[in-house]
């Protein structure tokens, strides 16, 4: 098995199933599990009292007022892991208050339905009320409403209380109907001690002791219309950070253990910087009177978009001067990507989880283009063309993707489909189809879309119908004539896969043009010899002479093959898909290869960069599927020894990782490392291993690349500097800190080199070693060790809970020993061997 499939394998088994519970496992897909329509909520009231320094018992009460659709005599709730209070059931008309007969209660635990059954049906378009008390309990899976622990700087262990209630969890906390297209208020009031701190979605709107005793009711706000996969509440003993904010209408503040709060306030205020550009972007105000964030212990996720309570990871959230520029990057796309959800998901919600991808694509491209806005520096735009479109064809090239809209049953399906394909397919195709109808239009038609949906529910075709309509009175002619907006997405979403266009060149003098014509592109040859998928794809172009433009001239193939006239002359390139913002590959006849690595090797930066990066990942990727021979692919790299920018190398490494891991235990394995070498060695000696003040973001993340990548070909002078480096890191670890950017290359490659005496000293350090970025980078180096018995003890501590590695982190363990060429087998023997025990 390739590193590269089990990787895959790993990521659908750990980033899904592993979220879910064991008895959902089993559900069979042909049994509906979605609640009837015949009741619609209107508006909770929820009283939770955790016992959170107890024994993490919760009590618990809700009354749940709703209105009657279709006739019935049957309440549904979705309820998990709870226990309602004997004879605490009560059901009654709102306006007189009568009382309804009960005469059962029943728990369809595979539905994960609560059923009360009454003498009558009730009345058509009447409001209703069921009441309940119920026992819950602070569970530590990190779904519902969970506990976790930290150690605080007098070594005191700490617990606090948060939720995670996407996809399906907010049933685990209170009965409730716990689907997304059912909004409704809610008044929420937490018990807690005077010595901690309770937050929610709203702000507290008071506080009421208990008694004598030493608790206190909180009653937040009454929220705005929301789903209840987005309702949060958390209770600890964290100080605030408060955030200034321009307008005053907006409170925003971050919580974190004491010990790290100064880490925290980068990703604040960048989150407020995001907040600002969303309202003016969307023209839309952000609909609460607060933002808060807070960081809890552990989390399934690495965060959560709550409505006015985010969560994130410790891991997401802070920076300090130590941060390698890989973190800064992460750090700011998550908290850019959660904001973004406070419209698309939060403000519009999906009726269903078909459309995920809706709220998931857009958060993910808005999240990256804000951020080009609000800190230009990161270059986001650029890197989203390697991270998220190029990532995203990877796997949707395989047999086994999925379209992006895809009809979900029940959780464990729901849970399947927050993937790449959903994040960055969904914002790749949303990016082109931006630049298709252009930014004007875009923007036009997502207002009128949040003004007629907000606080409502909406589905894709609501979207396109807004987008279609902007684009009918803004810019006609950027849509084929006599099709729609909706027409043309259909084809992007609804099948998968994506296309490769061909393009074969005449060059003639007296006859310049371009067949052109698509086909589905696969990694799998039967599946491209059979299929007969058509996509509407955006064709733009430039030649050699011409300036790169954002919104150049458009042009449309709807079927199979088509023509391009005007075509360049026999000494020009002619280049397809400009700035890479078609979500497709380009394959071009012999000679226009020829000519692309001819300007690449004159002048390189002729080409923009992204466009740069698209031939790399083209030509590597076509190679890979045999439509390009791998020797024409390797040429059009030869130029990357004058390549000084990260795109274009995060392309190159991304497809050499792949015919490295094919070529390992082969003889055609030496004359690839030495051509690599060739190419690598003149970038690894220009960028030099110490960090410049003057350095760009992507400078340092280049550096970091090039050096891992050098040290993975046993570059003699960077495993020579790795040594050296982790030398005087274990002699001196609390003076001496490993370049942050450099880390993870020098962790791996020492451990590459150690035995059981130099993996236990390190791991000694990573137990009492408090630096987050330092931590990554030692978890991702334990898993480079080539002793196979000691893999295998690595990932029996991951899910060891005594053994001092978070279970939050036991995936990124598991990922860490699986890349490797030694640990792959022992990574997926250690799977089917334990896959019981993951699972618990």
């Amino acid at each position: 098995m390739g590193t590269s499939r089990l990787i895959l394998l790993l990521l659908l088994l750990f980033g899904f199933s592993i979220t879910t519970s064991a008895d959902a496992l089993e559900q069979d897909n042909d049994i509906n599990v979605r609640l009837p329509t015949a009741l619609t909520p209107n508006h909770y009231k929820l009283k939770l009292q955790p016992f959170i320094n107890g024994n993490f018992s919760v009590l618990g009460y809700v009354e749940l007022e709703f209105e009657v659709r279709e006739p019935t005599d049957s309440i549904m709730l979705h309820m998990l892991d709870t226990d309602i209070v004997n004879k605490t059931v009560k059901v009654f008309q709102k306006n007189n208050q009568r009382s309804q007969q009960i005469l059962s209660q029943t728990y369809d635990g595979f539905r994960q339905f609560f059923i009360v059954k009454l003498k009558h049906r009730m009345v058509v378009g009447k409001m209703y009320i069921i009441s309940m008390d119920f026992n819950t309990t602070l569970n530590k899976r990190r779904k519902g409403f969970y506990r976790s622990s930290y150690i605080n700087e007098n070594g005191v262990k700490r617990w606090v209380a948060s939720t995670q209630f996407q996809s399906t969890d907010a049933r685990r906390s209170f009965p409730c109907m716990d689907e997304p297209g059912l909004k409704a208020t809610f008044d929420i009031y937490i018990a807690r001690q005077k010595n901690m701190t309770a937050l929610s979605n709203m702000p507290l709107a008071v506080s009421k002791p208990i008694d004598d005793s030493e608790w206190v009711w909180d009653h937040f706000e009454k929220s705005v219309p929301m789903s209840t996969y987005l309702v949060s509440y958390a209770v600890f003993d964290y100080k605030p950070i408060t955030i200034p904010t321009a307008d005053g209408r907006t409170k925003v503040k971050v919580w974190t253990r004491d010990a790290v709060g100064n880490k925290a306030i980068y990703g604040g205020e960048l989150s407020y910087k995001c907040l600002k550009f969303f309202q003016s972007f969307f023209d839309v105000k952000y609909p609460l009177p607060k933002l808060d964030i807070i960081a809890p212990p552990e989390m399934s996720p690495n965060a959560m978009e709550n409505w006015g309570l985010v969560t994130v990871r410790e891991s997401g959230l802070l920076i300090d001067e130590a941060s390698s520029a890989n973190h800064y990057q992460w750090v700011s796309y998550l908290m850019a990507h959660e904001l973004a959800h406070q419209w698309f998901g939060n403000a519009v919600t999906l009726k269903w989880w078909t459309d995920l991808w809706l709220n998931e694509g857009f958060a993910t491209y808005m999240a990256d283009y804000s951020l080009s806005k609000v800190s230009p520096e990161l270059g986001t735009m650029e890197h989203f063309v390697v991270n998220r479109a190029q990532a995203s064809m990877a796997l949707d090239a395989l047999s086994s993707s999925h379209p992006i809209s895809v009809v979900v049953n029940n959780p464990v399906e729901i849970n399947e489909i927050f993937d790449s394909i959903s994040y960055n397919k969904g914002g790749s195709i949303i990016r082109m189809m931006k630049h298709f109808l252009t930014q004007e239009t875009f923007r036009e038609g997502l207002k009128n879309y949040f003004t007629e949906h907000m606080f409502k529910s909406a589905e894709q075709d609501d979207l396109w119908r807004h987008l279609d309509t902007a684009a009918r009175k803004l810019t006609p002619h950027r849509l084929p004539d006599g099709h729609t907006v909706k027409e043309i997405m259909d084809t992007w979403t609804l099948q998968m896969g994506f296309p490769v266009l061909n393009v074969k060149r005449s060059y003639l003098p007296s006859h310049l043009y371009a067949n052109i014509s698509q086909q589905l592109f696969s990694f799998n040859k039967n599946s491209t010899r059979t299929s007969m998928k058509l996509w509407w794809i955006p064709i733009t172009e430039i030649h050699k002479g011409q300036t790169f433009q954002y919104e150049p001239k458009l042009t449309w193939l709807g079927k199979q093959q088509g023509k391009m006239d005007n075509t360049p002359q026999d000494d020009r390139w002619l280049i397809i898909n400009v700035l890479q913002t078609g979500y497709y590959r380009v394959n071009y006849d012999e000679r226009n290869w020829e000519l692309i690595c001819l300007q690449l090797h004159e002048n390189h930066k002729a080409i923009d960069v992204t466009n740069r990066a698209q031939i790399i990942d083209d030509a590597l990727n076509l190679a890979r599927a045999d439509l390009l021979p791998y020797g024409s692919a390797l040429k059009v790299t030869s130029y990357l020894k004058f390549e000084h920018h990260y795109v274009p190398w995060k392309a190159a490494v991304n497809g050499f990782t792949y015919v490295m891991d094919m070529l390992m235990h082969t003889p055609h394995y030496g004359p690839l490392k030495e051509y690599l070498l060739s190419v690598v060695q003149p970038v690894y000696e220009h960028l030099g291993l110490e960090d410049r003040s003057d350095d760009s973001l992507h400078t340092k993340e280049l550096r970091g690349m090039i050096f891992k990548l050098a040290c993975s070909l046993d570059h003699k002078g960077c495993v020579s500097a790795a040594k050296e480096m982790y030398a005087q890191w274990i002699a001196d670890p609390e003076g001496y800190k490993v370049p942050s950017n450099l880390g993870q290359s020098v962790f791996c490659t020492v451990m590459g080199l150690s035995d059981r005496n130099g993996w236990e000293k390190a791991w000694q350090q990573y137990i009492i070693t408090t630096d987050a970025t330092q931590r990554k980078a030692m978890r991702h180096g334990f898993g480079c060790i080539k002793e196979t018995w000691i893999l295998q003890r690595y990932l029996s501590m991951a899910f060891d809970q005594k053994s001092g590695v978070k279970q939050q982190d036991a995936s990124l363990i598991f990922g860490a020993v699986a890349r490797s060429s030694v640990g792959e087998m022992v990574a997926w023997n250690y799977l089917r061997n334990n896959w019981d025990h993951i699972v618990e």
